[in-house]
């Protein structure tokens, strides 16, 4: 019987060379880290899209809605504050019972003198344009109390059909004056004998530079502005003197007036319009005070009110670009240690597998100094290597004891027993079998000697 070969090396003996480590095509670490960087983003972009909507809807419902209309009110407030202390002395004039008795008389020529001092103190006192008169009675207008002419109902002084027609007691307009030509802010009101008959309209025209001057220095943000005009667009007050009773609103920006109009009747107040002369578009604020029957307009450019939104989107950006910048750094940093962690598992499953093949004599795999679950599998992986490393030297054990217990047979030393206790249990089935096997064949052979023997010894001659 020939000697097993049990002392040759290991290395060589697998079945057949392994393949190489495939190359790695599809990264997964890159794959996390791309994922983290997206849903990030994604992330980031949905809050920056909730938020940005959410202060849209605030500037909308607030600024726009609320504040930019609440800011047009105190305009025309101020404006009103301006004119009502002249409609008040255009009223007490229309009421004075001296003036109404002097008209009812037929405007004596001894009530005159009395009339022009009282109309000249009215207008010295109040800081007026003029003062003025226009007698039903005797066809004439009294101009700071002088006689400047008769009236003409059907040219230069048609005006006052319109305001003899209105329901109201007085009007507010800006006008020319009649003698002078110079603008002025106009309170028409109507004086009415004791039977309540119309006989005449007085008033007081006053200056407008106060009014310009205050108009202008109201701003609506930092370049929006305000300016007043009637039901038919005519500007009626306005920064720019050379606009008022002159120019129509749509002459500025065509198609103006009727987004006014729109909005003075919309419950915000406010509207948006793109202008067609600078292609920008504007907000539009309109508020009809009732007292004066002007409608107070505000504009203002709407990229201005949006300002606060495209500051928030440039924050947003600026966040969002340094927030990706530090999960790419904090991704850089997890990706290494994934490699390291990935780079240990795959060395110890390729030393596993070169002594699972038998191209090594020990399996060399690194314990790693983190138990993680990286670490854990590694670390399985490395006890599962010391068992088959230590069966493996038992069993080898168990081989040699084997050999050697062949050897003695071959050399006729039948009573021989290996007697190793192999821990593989399969094994040490095959060592006891071998083991009964030659205690079987000792006993054999010893009864056979012993028949043999008895052979020799016997006479078999008749």
């Amino acid at each position: 019987m020939s000697a097993l070969n049990l002392n040759a090396s290991f290395k060589g003996q697998g079945a057949g060379d392994s393949s190489k480590s495939p190359k790695i095509e599809h990264s997964l670490v890159k794959r996390i880290g791309l994922i983290s960087v997206a849903a990030a983003v994604v992330a980031f972009i949905s809050i920056t899209a909730v938020f940005y909507r959410i202060s849209a809807a605030l500037i909308e419902g607030e600024i726009i809605s609320k504040q930019l209309p609440a800011e047009t009110n105190i305009i025309a407030s101020n404006i009103r504050a301006n004119i009502d202390p002249y409609i008040a002395l255009s009223r007490s004039m229309a009421q004075s019972v001296y003036t109404i008795d002097w008209m009812q008389k037929g405007e004596p020529e001894s009530g005159k003198a009395l009339f022009k001092e009282s109309s000249l103190a009215i207008k010295e006192n109040n800081n007026l344009f003029s003062t003025f008169l226009a007698s039903f009675i005797s066809n004439v207008y009294f101009f700071n109390g002088d006689n400047a002419g008769a009236l003409d109902i059907n040219g230069k002084d048609s005006w006052m059909q319109g305001i003899v027609n209105s329901a109201r007691d007085y009007e507010v307009n800006m006008d020319k004056d009649r003698n002078t030509g110079d603008l002025a802010l106009y309170i028409n009101y109507k004086v009415k004998d004791t039977n309540g008959k119309v006989i005449g309209i007085t008033g007081a025209s006053a200056q407008i530079n106060s009014m310009k001057d205050m108009i202008k220095a109201q701003k609506l943000g930092k370049s929006g502005y305000f300016f007043c005009i009637n039901d038919a667009g005519l500007i009626q007050l306005h920064t720019n003197q050379d606009y008022i009773l002159k120019t129509n609103v749509n002459d500025i920006e065509p198609g103006m007036l009727d987004v006014i109009l729109q909005t003075v009747n919309n419950p915000g107040h406010s509207a948006f319009f793109t202008s067609k002369r600078d292609g920008q578009e504007y907000i539009l604020v309109a508020i009809k005070d009732p007292t004066l029957e002007w409608i107070i307009v505000g504009r203002v450019l709407k990229s201005e009110v949006m300002a606060p939104l495209k500051s928030i989107l440039l924050q947003s950006s600026v966040v969002i670009v340094i927030m990706i910048l530090a999960l790419l750094a904090f991704n850089s940093y997890i990706s290494r240690i994934l490699n390291q962690r990935l780079s240990l598992l795959h060395l110890n499953i390729t030393s596993f597998s070169d002594f699972f093949e038998r191209k090594t004599n020990e399996p060399n795999m690194q314990r790693p100094s983190t138990v993680d679950e990286i670490g854990s599998a590694v670390q399985t992986l490395c006890n599962m290597g010391d068992k088959i490393e230590a069966g493996l030297k038992d069993n080898m054990a168990a081989m040699h004891a084997v050999q050697n217990t062949i050897d003695n047979v071959n050399k006729g030393n039948l009573k021989d027993q290996v007697g190793y206790k192999c821990k593989d249990k399969y094994i040490s089935v095959l060592i006891d079998s071998l083991d009964h096997t030659i205690a079987t064949v000792n006993t054999v052979m010893n009864e056979a000697t012993t028949v043999l023997g008895s052979y020799a010894q016997n006479d078999f001659q008749a």
